[in-house]
């Protein structure tokens, strides 16, 4: 998806950037608020999944256009935290994925060939695209055929990346 404050320009554009702040801010805090009452749905696998590459020495990270109370209260709800070596979130200097990508891979020393981005959106396949990165476009997400086009893979559940990473 989009980052927030670009989210909330678009929903509230007559606000005042401290109130877009504000709202969001509230909003931020209700969605946390839930999540971590255990409210949400995950898809099916996704714990399963995780632990699995983790297993398997897979180093896995976030790059998420979502703010870090919002990306962390997911993992804790769901106890896969643990199997996450870093949550990249948009902020500071970093203003979309592409960026957010380039800065973690350069500062965790990834090569670019070595690792994988999967995602549902288009944001998710220009990020990986941008970094040289592969993309593994999810058809069980949020996003459209146009947006996964040049993905070096598809798949329709989460479960098929034990099968699809060796």
């Amino acid at each position: 998806g989009k980052p927030v404050p670009v989210i909330f320009r678009n929903l509230a554009p007559d606000l005042s950037q401290e109130e877009q702040d504000e709202v969001s801010a509230r909003i931020l805090d209700g969605l946390v608020r839930h999540i971590l009452a255990g409210e949400g749905f995950h898809y099916p696998g996704v714990r399963e999944t995780i632990a699995d590459l983790h297993s398997r020495g897979f180093r896995l990270f976030t790059a998420s256009n979502g703010r870090e109370p919002y990306v962390r209260s997911i993992l804790q709800a769901n106890n896969l935290i643990q199997y996450f070596a870093g949550l990249p979130v948009l902020g500071g200097s970093i203003s979309d994925k592409t960026e957010l990508v380039r800065d973690f891979i350069s500062r965790e020393g990834i090569r670019p060939s070595e690792a994988v981005l999967v995602g549902d959106r288009a944001s998710d396949r220009d990020a990986a695209v941008d970094n040289g990165v592969p993309f593994v476009a999810c058809r069980f997400g949020h996003g459209t055929p146009r947006e996964w086009e040049g993905a070096a893979a598809l798949i329709d559940s989460i479960t098929e990346l034990s099968r699809l990473l060796p």
